[in-house]
Parts: structure tokens; sequence; C-alpha cells
């Protein structure tokens, strides 16, 4: 078998012949980005041949020059492994921004979790009563709490070790645990499960006091970027439904022994977990097969939350602690966005406020007339950097915004690292500062250098570039690092995001017989959210023109603000039940007034 050394991480081994340089470097455990998934469309799997032959280059791999196939360069996805081979793989950024700041709204402690301790008499031959109906009278339940098998094992052992002296865990009249009468306090976390990136809370469920949060990219990413790419996976076998399911469960782990590290506890102390996510990402962590979803009429199994033990999934918490799975609206309108509404009590609300989070997807929910809307656009690939010739996510050196000076456009990246591509906030402050510099028209077409305005500063004009993939604006070109393009094609994404997101909030107000002068707040949820200006976000389109921007609100990661709110309160988990089966959601799809809409807010406002 041909042996494959990944540079520089040095990773090496034999491969099976024919696998993908990108099935080959997930076998060896190296990185290598794949928004697509491995389908050779989006061209961010690039790695360059040393040593050893790949099979020529295909018609897919365009994004490539002639100079860069020349040169070793292939996409990994499409190069297939039949020699000996040594492969460059770029260098990753060395920090991803994962957003876990959430407003902390008041949230009442209302949980059914409690820990007792309790000291009782031996058993004698005057008082023979079961080790559970001792326990039971010692804890003023007469009846005795109900356990499960598991606990009863562990029962008479922890009893007569700690000499009848103990504290036991119970959840209403469940016990769920009995350990040594120190046994500490009991924690909970809340989980936003998204399909790039995992965030939690932990908290202490007898105080309620937030002790520490965590985030990782979701490592399910190896099977693409967007929740088809995961549903096309897991549709293939029931062992690819399995992997999905284990790889997210991992992710709950690794955020829950990252945030009781950070807190100095252990991930055994957490007895309570509260998961939100979308409806594929929540179907997937459950196991739950999301075919349905992936095709018309886009179907879940289920949209009521879901309540089990957290061992069942893999995780590793307590023994017997409860996992809770937020309920969804529709099949792309998932819990995540039942979580959001929940935190900001959006479904109390008297006003008329639009609830807008743009991620891989753009959910939109809308409460007017004492009624909530909600629906879902594909808007989010552009806004996460993929499908965009330099794109990338909000990481080191990312372009995070794009304004003009007097003389030239100022540039800002993330952590003020040299510039290597573009993210989705930059992309939006870009194309809204080439409208107002005359740049950009508002049907979306980059000027040529003879249309410019007059008074376009010498800088300015000189960053027009005209290359193989057509008319561009070069944003950064600093010796020795990336060239950064900003091109036609680039905006023309930018266009189909933001004019559906535009689309659905306007199919919504029609069907609350709104306009967009009635809104009273803008909520704006997500990481891509929480960095644009609104400013550029109503320049292009993205926020109604009528919005007043002083009423636009940036909530953070309302997702685990929602989660957090259901694992404090028993009665904010009931209310999230019924919200999800009040929203009146709109199928956008093969909706006529959709497309005319969409076709209207593709372009910019002139």
């Amino acid at each position: 078998m041909p042996t494959v050394r990944f540079l520089p991480s040095q990773a090496a081994g034999t491969v099976s012949a024919g696998l993908t340089l990108l099935e080959a470097a997930r076998h060896l455990g190296v990185e290598i980005p794949a928004a697509c998934g491995g389908k050779g469309l989006c061209g961010k799997c690039r790695i360059r041949v040393l040593e050893g032959e790949v099979a020529p280059a295909r018609g897919h791999e365009c994004p490539l020059s002639p100079a860069e196939l020349a040169s070793g360069w292939r996409l990994a996805c499409l190069a297939r492994v039949h020699d000996d081979l040594v492969v460059e793989v770029p260098a990753a950024p060395a920090r991803t921004v994962i957003l876990t700041e959430f407003g902390r709204t008041d949230v009442p402690l209302e949980t059914n979790l409690r820990a007792a301790r309790v000291s009782m008499p031996a058993p004698s031959l005057d008082d023979q009563a079961a080790d559970l109906e001792r326990l039971g009278r010692a804890l003023g339940l007469h009846a005795g709490p109900n356990a499960a098998v598991p606990v009863l094992r562990e029962l008479p052992h922890v009893l007569r070790r700690h000499e009848w002296e103990v504290q036991a865990v119970l959840l209403g009249d469940e016990l769920l645990h009995v350990e040594a009468p120190d046994g500490g306090p009991l924690l909970g976390l809340a989980v936003d499960l998204g399909t790039t990136t995992v965030a939690a809370d932990l908290v202490n469920l007898g105080t309620g006091e937030d002790l520490a949060t965590a985030s990782c990219a979701n490592p399910q990413a190896v099977h693409g970027d967007d929740v088809i790419s995961r549903i096309e996976h897991a549709a293939q076998s029931p062992e690819a439904l399995a992997e999905l399911q284990g790889l997210a469960a991992e992710a709950v782990n690794d955020v829950a022994a990252r945030a009781a590290e950070a807190a100095g506890a252990a991930p055994e102390r957490i007895f309570k977990v509260v998961v939100a996510g979308n409806t594929t990402m929540q179907h997937l962590f459950l196991g739950l097969s999301p075919q349905g979803i992936g095709r018309t009429p886009f179907v879940a199994v289920q949209r009521r939350g879901a309540s089990l033990p957290a061992y069942a999934l893999g995780l590793r918490t307590a023994p017997h602690a409860r996992l809770y799975v937020m309920p969804s609206i529709s099949g792309y309108v998932g819990g995540d966005v039942v979580a959001g509404l929940l935190a900001h009590e959006v479904h109390r609300s008297a006003h008329t406020i639009l609830y807008i989070d743009i991620g891989t997807n753009g959910e939109i929910a809308l409460r007017a007339n004492g009624q909530t809307y909600a629906c879902s656009t594909a808007a989010g690939p552009a806004f996460e950097g993929a499908r965009i010739s330099c794109g990338m996510r909000a990481a080191s050196g990312a372009i995070l915004h794009v304004a003009s000076d007097t003389d030239d456009l100022r540039i800002e990246t993330v952590d003020r690292e040299p510039a290597r591509g573009m993210c989705g906030t930059g992309l939006l402050d870009a194309a809204a500062t080439f409208l107002d510099l005359g740049l950009l028209d508002d049907t979306g077409r980059l000027l040529a250098d003879s249309e410019l305005p007059a008074a376009m500063p010498v800088a300015v004009r000189a960053r027009m570039d005209t290359g193989d993939s057509g008319p561009g604006v070069v944003l950064a070109a600093a010796p020795g690092g990336p060239r950064v393009v900003l091109t036609q094609a680039d905006l023309r994404e930018l266009q189909l995001a933001k004019g559906a997101v535009a689309a659905g909030v306007g199919v919504l107000l029609e069907h609350a017989g709104c306009t967009e002068a009635d809104i009273d707040t803008v909520l704006l949820a997500g990481a891509f959210g929480s960095y644009l200006r609104p400013q550029s976000a109503q320049r292009v389109g993205l926020i109604p023109p009528e919005a007043r921007l002083d009423r636009v609100a940036f909530v953070g990661n309302a997702a685990l603000a929602g989660a957090r709110a259901a694992l404090l309160n028993v009665s904010r988990r009931a209310a999230a039940e019924a919200l999800a089966q009040e929203v009146r959601y709109v199928e956008l799809s093969g909706r006529a007034d959709f497309q005319a809409r969409f076709m209207e807010t593709m372009h910019f406002p002139a």
C-alpha cells in the first residue's frame, strides 16, 4: 500500500490505493478544510504535492490556476493516492472565533434537581426495611423514591461504605445518585450545538451562578460545513449516522470537560444537560435519521423536545444525569431558534419584533399582533465564508471590517493579524463601502475603471483588478502573504444570501399584516450578527431600510442563553414546548411571492 506523509505535521502512514488525499488525511488525523464535504465544489481543500504523482487535474479543479497546477497544487478531495507521496498542507488559522457571549437575562431558579444530605439508622432485626425504603424515610418520602436498576445496584454499597450518612441527588421524586455526604454542588450544562461550532455554559444548579464557558469546532465538519452535506453522509448507512452521532456527543463531552476544568470541577458533577441546535444537528445528536429534512416536504422525525439519560448518547457526565434536547418548530427552524425566542421572551411581547439568526442557514422569526411567525432561508454559505473565493471563517487573519477614509480602504482583521482571507462581516462591510464609493452599482456590478467616479481616490482605483476570475477588488496583497481579492462572483453570492433573508422578512411581514415601518426592534443573533455593523447591513439591504438602527440589538449566542434558561427553570422548559407548537411556520420554497421578492431584494438599495 502507498505511504503518505503530510507536512508540516509529519503525520505519515500507509493508506489504501485509490483513496483521495482528503480521506487519507482524515485517516491519519490531519485536518484539511472541506466546506462542501469533499465534493470538489468549494475549492477550500488545497494541498501541494511535493513528491510523488497523483491523477491529473480534472475540470472540477478550475479554482486552481495553471501556474498553481504546475507547482503541484491540487484539491485534496479530488487527488487520489496511487504512489508514495509527500504532501504539504497550508497552515490552518491559529484561532477560530467562537461566540460564547450572550445576554444573561434574569431567570428565576426553579430546578427540580436537588441534593439532600441525610443520615439514617442501620438495619436491624427489629427494622428490616429495604435500603431504598430506608433512604426514602430519611428523605421524607415515605412511599420511597423511584430509582432505576443501575442506581439500585450502587445503593447498598454506598450506604454501607458511608455508614448510613449520604447525599442523595433527586430529580423530583426520582433518585439519580447516592454519594458521600460531602459530594459537592450539582452542576448543569447548557449547550449550543451549532453546525460549525459548539459552545457551552456551566452553571451551579444550587445557586444559578455561571461558572465557566467553553467552545470547540464541530468535528462533524469533516463531512461538510452545511447540514445538507451531513444529511447526505448520514443517509449512506447506519454506520455513517452512528459516526455523526458519536462526533456530536464527543463535541459535547469536549466542551463539558473544558468548562469543568476552567471552573475547577469535574464533568461527573454535571447532573443536567440542555442542548439547543438546528433540527438536523439535534437529530444527528439523538441518532435520528435526518433524511426527511433533506428532501421535500422537509419533515422531521419529531418536533417535541426529548428527555433521556445522558449516558444513552455517550455523554461523560454524572452517571445518571438527565439530558433535554429543545423542541423544534420545523425541519429548518430548530431548537436553537426556540431557545433564542425563549431567552428574550419574544413570544410574550406586545411589540413588533424581528428576530434574525444568520449562521449556515438564515432563520427568521417575527412577533406581531400577538402571533409569532417563522421561516428559514438558504442564506448561510456566503456569510460563513463558504463559496467566497478568499472566504474563511472568523479566524485569525480574517478580514472582519472594511471601511473607507479619504485616501484608501481601511482593513481590520481578526486578532489584527496579516490578512489571509475574508469572513462574512468583512464581505458585508466591503459591499457597503463599495456602494458608497461608487465602485458597485445597485445591480451588484463592479464598475470598470472607465466608469468610476472622477473623485475616486487613486489608491482605491489601483485596487481594481481584472484576473482570470473576472473583475475584482484587491483588499490585501502583502509581500509573502496571500492575495485577498473580492471578486464579482463573490458579490453575486452575497446578493443571493442577503436577498434570501430580505425576501423572507418581507413574506413574514405580509403574513402578519405589517410593514417595515411597524418593526419596533430587530434582534440579531449568532456570531455573524454580533460582529456586523448595522449600518452596513442596512446599506446592502439585509436589514429592512425602514428599520431604525437605534432599535437594532445584538443578542449574542441567543441559543445558548435559551438553553441556560431551560436548564435553570422547568417552567421555561414547558414554555419552550408550548412556543414550538404555537409558532406559525411559513414554508418559502415554491412560493411565487417569495421568488418575486427574492428577485427584487437581490438588488442593493440605490
